[in-house]
């Protein structure tokens, strides 16, 4: 709160510029491997594993809360030899997907262990929805000097999110 405008405008730029040089990496790796002729051969899956806050509710970064531009993130799939060029879907799905989608296409038999779901039936669009359990997740923020943890659980159920924060106390002896 209260920062000024110029440092926000700086956190943001920082952002971007972390955004721009992603985005030339990728330009080099899909360049080679088009040089390589192996497009038609190729699946890539880019994603990340958490969203930021750019003060949409007061706070900066990704520690604090697990609101959706924290939580969602995008997930995009690149492979011209196999997949629909620009198919967008707006389905929710979950990085547990990811494995088993790339297993599938490599037709690498699933493993019954693994919590997520193939979406190649849904990039294929022979289905409109993945069925499975309440999409979830939890984070521990350490508030140590004010001798508390915070545990931070979301649930997403028919479309209603809720979120919940604990008090968990702290003691030197949970950090052993």
């Amino acid at each position: 709160p209260g920062m000024p405008s110029e440092d926000r405008a700086h956190f943001e730029g920082l952002y971007d510029a972390e955004l721009n040089f992603l985005d030339q990496q990728l330009g080099l790796l899909l360049e080679e491997i088009r040089s390589q002729g192996r497009e038609d051969t190729t699946l890539i899956a880019i994603t990340s594993d958490h969203g930021e806050e750019f003060f949409e509710r007061g706070r900066f970064g990704h520690r604090s809360t697990l609101y959706d531009e924290v939580l969602r993130v995008p997930l995009i799939l690149w492979g011209p030899g196999f997949l629909p060029g620009g198919l967008v879907i707006d389905e929710e799905v979950s990085v547990c997907d990811i494995l088993p989608t790339l297993m599938d296409y490599a037709a690498i038999p699933p493993d019954s262990r693994m919590y997520g779901v193939s979406l190649r039936s849904l990039v294929e669009q022979d289905t409109a929805h993945i069925d499975r359990p309440d999409i979830s997740a939890l984070t521990f923020i350490p508030r140590v000097p004010n001798g508390f943890y915070v545990l931070h659980e979301s649930a997403v159920h028919q479309g209603l999110k809720i979120i919940r924060k604990t008090h968990i106390p702290w003691s030197p002896e949970r950090e052993q």
